[in-house]
């Protein structure tokens, strides 16, 4: 902060007030000035106390000092002022500091929002420093990578630099492929493929989510790729891992089975089928 702007400081030793004499006896002169001045005083709000101190203390700097035979505010105006530079144009932001471990998808998270960094660094430790305007990451005290800051929960940010070359192909994949392929494999993939695209903020992230789910074709039957699109669409949860896991879990085998059951449960209504209740007071 002193380097932002400009300024010296010399601190005072422990235990040595001397050391900064004209700042304790200014302590003292408030104390005696101001404070003791308005301590009769009942203030029914802050603003009538603030105020009231502004004026003791105006009050205060414009008395004659016996042995200058000036004020304090005819000294400032003196000496201090004709000194004094203009400000920054901005204020000076105090960073906050974080360890964090880098992923497996090359990205850290700081208060709930991705930050890409370099893939060499997975699960590797990283110093992050970040404020209200930048994040920057840091590696055995070298700045590897810098961002501008989000603010969107759960957002990615991502630079293509820091992709591995096998990640960076997923640019290649435009969204029109991508749906083509979902439309052939059936209105529920179709529908959840849209969904991951639409939801996803990032498109090299839903492109990949995408790619997974083209995967999973593979190692699955398309009848049980739709049954577990339906029911990940049911929950409304647009993730490849959810995918994953219905699939992994059979869950569409037994949500079919459920299904099934149902069906045979129910009862049919059909004109030409009669219940017990046509014969009722009928002698057969």
């Amino acid at each position: 902060m002193a380097e932002y702007y400009d300024v010296a400081i010399l601190p005072a030793r422990p235990v040595k007030p001397k050391d900064k004499a004209k700042v304790e006896n200014a302590v003292l002169n408030v104390q005696r000035r101001i404070l003791a001045k308005l301590r009769n005083r009942t203030f029914f709000s802050i603003e009538e106390l603030n105020s009231a101190i502004r004026d003791a203390l105006d009050e205060f700097n414009g008395r004659k000092m016996q042995q200058l035979g000036k004020s304090r505010y005819e000294l400032f105006c003196e000496i201090d002022k004709p000194a004094l530079r203009s400000l920054p144009e901005r204020p000076f932001e105090i960073f906050s500091w974080k360890k964090a471990k880098v992923g497996l998808d090359y990205h850290v998270i700081i208060e709930g929002i991705h930050y890409s960094v370099p893939y060499t660094l997975i699960n590797r430790t990283v110093e992050i420093r970040y404020n209200s305007s930048r994040v920057e990451a840091f590696c055995n005290n070298k700045k590897v990578c810098s961002h501008l800051r989000s603010f969107k929960k759960g957002a990615f940010v991502t630079s293509t630099v820091h992709m591995p070359h096998s990640h960076r192909g997923y640019m290649q994949w435009r969204p029109d492929k991508i749906r083509r392929w979902a439309d052939s494999a059936g209105p529920n993939t179709s529908l959840f493929i849209n969904k991951i695209v639409e939801t996803c903020s990032h498109k090299e992230h839903a492109y990949r989510m995408c790619l997974g789910v083209m995967r999973l074709s593979k190692r699955y039957s398309s009848e049980r790729l739709e049954n577990a699109c339906s029911i990940a669409l049911s929950a409304e949860s647009y993730r490849y891992r959810t995918l994953k896991a219905i699939l992994k879990n059979r869950m569409d085998e037994n949500a079919a089975i459920e299904q099934n059951k149902e069906q045979s449960s129910a009862i049919i209504i059909h004109k030409n089928i009669r219940g017990n209740s046509f014969y009722a007071g009928c002698d057969l």
